[in-house]
């Protein structure tokens, strides 16, 4: 076996920590933030990496490399903790979780159950589907990418170092520069896949096996200060990482480069003569470093349930269940990750038997959990539109606009005929889309969405994106110079206002503000599971008027959008919605008109469609030209 390195499980407590921290947005101080520790799942694939085939290669060496008894200590390593998380994540699932919350959580445990949880999440993560932050197996996705890695490089290797074992190398750095360039242009275009998916990620698994390739070679002996300082460099980038990164930037890709090869700085150079090694193989680090996959695996059941359950969680709750999920790993791993690993403790036939049982368990209440549609027959019909999760509901949202995206608009200057409107913005004006098509009076126009977003890379966003567009995009330019109305709504920011005011004023665009309407802003408040436990509860006239109050300081802002456009070019959805003390209506027909307190449902768009097209400023720019 290949030599154990306490520094390397010191490495792994500052991972799983920075992870924790991050996942619990938990701050010591205002300047003292865990923005990037998402990073430290980057330290994990560039451990594994290394760790896996320093075991591969030191049993090769001896001759003693079986693929049957690495799959089987991987099983052993892997599955038992898994399962733990799997069925105390169910039964608590199926105890709280709203009917649409837990069909998720059931697909999202099937996909689990084969490793394929990562590309479950690359489909149903993204703006419109429920928070990360409730789905308590979300972090099983990197599970998922290490065990198709585990599958895929050891019966390579083989196959190389039969046929073309002098390639090996060549073919590794090959593989990583595609990985990498990959991932790069994947972020910078946001593409969630980047994220969740191996073919984007395996540059950072081979980082460690290129680490353990390096550290295999004989070569002559490194200055100890030149050790001393790249080991100590390395856990400095990894530190400044976790606090200067954040998730606007494009990760995984170029950016990356500085966590990952700040790993493999502490792996190559960090020996027992550097004050680095000295860090990190401390007893409190090393043995954190012991229980990091018992911690990394039960902090987000914790984080799911908390937050479903509780609107807001203190700083003290959230240290309290840090501190429970830290009694919770080490009892996991003392009486479950060590025994079974344990050969003399636990035989492979024992072992087996215990998880086919187990996992078959989980499978058929997966399919159950599925097939109920997360125990729907449960709750009345009525209340059937109570109990969806964003998924479903944000399934309406922008299901319309994929048939308009930059539908190329023709050129209208007739009276009497059907109005070209350009709809721009973000995910607010699919719901205005949404509320023109389900209205038989303004559905006769032709219409062309375009996403604000879209096009332009991850850090460029929003105004900022348009205004790039404005120049280059072919097909914004023809839709602006044939549509008659352009309607723009997104969720207004202080930042995105006055980069709009700046655009304007910048003369540049004349004849694209000439046709611009504002659709300000909505907001029906919280919504939360709890909030929506207790709607379900309620009596149909109970529900008619129970009316959500805006936050002041989105009422201000809206009116200083009202102010610089004027009357004439800006609607108001405050005074549609909301009543003259800003109270906010949430069910139209006795059904909610918004799921999230942003986007609208069906019943919401077609209740904004009504109100259009009795708006003065829809009547006098759009409907005065039809009959």
């Amino acid at each position: 076996m290949h030599k154990y390195r306490p520094d390397i499980d010191g490495l792994r407590a500052l991972a799983v920590y920075s992870v924790i921290l991050f996942h619990f947005k938990l701050d010591f101080a205002s300047n003292l933030k865990f923005t990037g520790g998402f990073i430290g799942v980057d330290i994990f694939f560039v451990i594994s990496g290394y760790l896996i085939s320093s075991i591969i290669f030191s049993e090769i060496d001896k001759n003693k490399f079986s693929l049957a008894n690495f799959y089987n200590r991987r099983a052993r390593r892997i599955l038992p903790v898994y399962i733990l998380i799997s069925i105390v994540s169910t039964f608590f699932s199926f105890v709280i979780f709203l009917p649409g919350d837990l069909l998720e959580y059931s697909k999202s445990l099937l996909s689990s159950i084969f490793f394929s949880s990562n590309f479950f999440f690359w489909q149903n993560t993204g703006y419109f589907f429920e928070n990360n932050e409730l789905k308590p197996l979300i972090h099983t996705w990197s599970l998922s990418v290490e065990e198709q890695f585990y599958i895929i490089f050891p019966i390579c290797l083989l196959i190389s170092l039969k046929y073309f074992k002098k390639l090996i190398l060549p073919l590794l750095i090959t593989i990583f520069l595609i990985s990498l360039i990959l991932s790069e242009i994947e972020s910078s275009q946001g593409s969630a896949g980047s994220f969740f998916l191996l073919p984007t990620r395996c540059w950072e698994l081979i980082s460690g096996v290129l680490c353990c390739f390096y550290l295999r070679q004989k070569k002559r002996q490194v200055n100890i200060f030149i050790k001393d300082l790249l080991s100590f460099l390395g856990l400095m980038i990894i530190l400044l990482s976790i606090y200067f990164f954040n998730e606007n930037f494009s990760h995984p890709g170029l950016i990356t480069l500085f966590p990952v090869g700040a790993t493999m700085l502490i792996i190559i150079f960090c020996d027992k003569n550097t004050l680095t090694y000295k860090f990190l193989s401390n007893r409190v680090l090393v043995f954190n470093g012991l229980i990091s996959y018992s911690l990394y695996m039960w902090h987000q059941p914790f984080i799911a349930f908390l937050n479903y359950y509780k609107d807001s969680v203190s700083q003290l709750e959230k240290i309290v269940v840090i501190l429970i999920i830290f009694m919770s790993s080490f009892l996991s791993w003392k009486f479950i990750e060590k025994p079974v690993r344990d050969f003399s403790i636990m035989k492979n036939k024992q072992f087996y038997k215990l998880l086919t049982f187990t996992m078959l368990t989980l499978l058929l209440i997966s399919f159950y959990g599925v097939k109920s549609k997360g125990l729907l027959y449960k709750f009345d019909e009525d209340d059937h539109h109570l109990l969806l999760n964003n998924n479903q509901y944000g399934h309406y949202v922008w299901q319309n606009s994929a048939r308009f995206k930059n539908k190329l608009l023709q050129e209208n200057i007739e009276q009497n005929k059907e109005q070209s409107i350009l709809i721009i913005g973000d995910s607010f004006s699919q719901d205005i889309l949404n509320s023109f098509l389900e209205n038989d009076v303004l559905r006769k126009n032709d219409f062309s969405w375009t996403g604000i977003n879209t096009g332009c890379k991850k850090l460029i966003k929003d105004i900022e994106c348009l205004n790039e567009r404005l120049d280059k995009d072919k097909i914004l330019g023809n839709n602006i110079k044939n549509a008659n109305l352009i309607l723009f709504s997104m969720s207004w920011t202080d930042k995105n206002f006055q980069n709009l005011t700046e655009l304007r004023e910048s003369g540049k665009y004349k004849s694209f503000f000439k046709k611009l309407i504002i659709i300000g802003s909505k907001n029906f408040e919280g919504f939360s599971k709890k909030q929506r436990k207790k709607l379900i509860n309620l009596s149909k006239d109970e529900r008619m008027k129970f009316q959500n109050e805006l936050d002041i300081s989105f009422i201000r802002r809206n009116q200083s959008l009202q102010e610089y456009f004027g009357n004439k070019n800006f609607i108001s959805l405050i005074d549609i919605f909301c009543d003259l003390n800003k109270h906010c209506k949430t069910f139209s027909n006795n059904k909610l008109i918004s799921y999230d307190g942003s986007h609208l449902t069906k019943e919401g768009a077609i209740l904004l469609g009504e109100k259009l097209v009795e708006n003065e400023i829809i009547k006098k720019r759009l409907l005065d030209f039809n009959p």
